[in-house]
């Protein structure tokens, strides 16, 4: 154990650790430090740490920065589940004999009429007008999606992070008597798709379908 270590002695010049002495090769700066002006731990430590007034209101700016952007991320990701949610709850078709999103009788005359099944959540809806094809990286090929499903790939998994943290983040849904914060069974459903899609080693796609959507009739 060096004087470093020990708090420091009488000597002018000590030795510093294992740690330093690699660190120091590594930027050539030399072997030896002054004891001045390198202060032992044990030193520091029992003369304490004091922090100016400027410094901790330096530190208060930098968190009141940070709630800031939290808070706006928040109402971000809240205004990306609120256009979801309207717009899930303008589908009003039966996703068999009509197109889920615009109730649209299917035939064969129309064009527009024209049947596709999403690959998702498995209903029907009109290939030309609310439907969308894209990619799909894990099969590899081209897939069929109705708008809700795109707009749940798209925005609540992939622009509000949820990709990264496995779950919804937090948010605040704007509504009209003011912010609502996120239910709490928004992450519980999202954790509990997720580790069902690791546990049957299946699509985590095909496991994270859409809440169904109530019944207009009751």
């Amino acid at each position: 154990m060096n004087d470093w270590e020990i708090g420091g002695t009488q000597n002018k010049w000590v030795c510093p650790s294992d740690r330093h002495l690699q660190l120091r090769a590594q930027l050539k700066s030399g072997w030896c430090v002054r004891t001045a002006t390198a202060r032992s731990p044990t030193k520091a430590k029992a003369q304490g740490c004091c922090i100016t007034e400027a410094e901790q209101e330096v530190i208060r700016s930098v968190l009141a920065r940070a709630e800031m952007s939290k808070a706006h991320e928040q109402q971000r990701i809240g205004k990306m589940v609120d256009r979801f949610e309207k717009m899930k709850n303008r589908a009003t078709g039966n996703g068999v004999t009509q197109c889920h999103l615009c109730s649209t009788d299917f035939g064969l005359l129309a064009s527009k009429s024209y049947a596709a099944m999403c690959f998702d959540c498995r209903k029907y809806v009109c290939q030309r007008n609310c439907g969308v094809e894209t990619y799909d990286p894990r099969r590899r090929e081209n897939v069929f999606l109705c708008k809700i499903c795109s707009e749940y790939r798209e925005v609540m998994w992939k622009k509000s992070g949820a990709w990264f943290y496995k779950e919804l983040p937090d948010y605040v849904r704007p509504t009209d008597n003011g912010d609502v914060r996120s239910p709490p069974f928004y992450a519980k459903t999202w954790q509990h798709q997720s580790k069902a899609a690791q546990s049957t080693g299946s699509l985590p796609y095909r496991h994270r379908q859409l809440p169904a959507i109530p019944d207009q009739s009751k």
